[in-house]
């Protein structure tokens, strides 16, 4: 196996232990974690603005599985038709397939969401499904625009503003009272581990998953 294999699977294994440790907390109902969960979103509750609601609602709306997966696709159709055949198929994989994952976690884990929701939101509340889309989304942006980009000051604005988006992400869903904290390091956890392992599989596939490689 080549050295980059060796690494690439060290860091798959990494994250999957991470999401593996965390998930076993989140469902043994640790009680120091369930208290610091439900005081986060009080505070966050005493502390709600009309405007703070009106602003969350928007970014949360951003990472709707549904939107995502409608991005997706359009991402996806898109690259195909510019020839990007490897980068459109991994696109497939990471989002809808990630997607589904996910889901099928939240059903295995069944933990129901906070009591006090500022907005209606079904199904079970771990790992959070925004948070997760928004680690891919943010992941597959910087891939398709990364290799535009000439200057390093431009890449560091452009990862910055990524990360800072993820995070508020994350905030609105707490905000609005539909997830707990713990809910949202579950999404960042699962949306590394979901990355590495598209990563590790293309790479052993020895599929080119890069933008400007288009032939299989």
């Amino acid at each position: 196996m080549k050295q980059t294999s060796k690494y690439r699977l060290s860091v798959f294994g990494l994250s999957w232990l991470a999401v593996a440790v965390w998930t076993t907390i989140v469902v043994s109902r640790f009680q120091p974690l369930r208290h610091l969960d439900h005081q986060f979103l009080r505070i966050l509750r005493a502390n709600g603005r009309p405007g703070l609601t009106t602003f969350f609602n928007v970014v949360t709306a951003m990472a709707d599985p549904t939107t995502v997966m409608i991005l997706g696709l359009t991402i996806t159709i898109a690259l195909w038709l510019m020839r990007q055949n490897p980068l459109a198929l991994k696109t497939i994989v990471f989002i809808v397939l990630g997607n589904l994952v996910v889901h099928g976690v939240k059903v295995l884990v069944a933990r129901p969401r906070p009591l006090q929701q500022m907005v209606p939101a079904t199904g079970f509340s771990f790992p959070s499904g925004h948070t997760f889309n928004a680690v891919l989304i943010a992941i597959l942006f910087w891939e398709i625009i990364a290799i535009v980009l000439q200057h390093q000051s431009t890449r560091v604005i452009v990862a910055a503003l990524l990360i800072v988006w993820v995070g508020l992400v994350g905030l609105s869903r707490m905000y609005l009272q539909v997830h707990f904290p713990s809910d949202i390091i579950g999404g960042l956890l699962f949306g590394w581990a979901w990355f590495e392992t598209t990563e590790l599989m293309f790479e052993l596939l020895h599929i080119p998953s890069r933008f400007g490689t288009h032939r299989f």
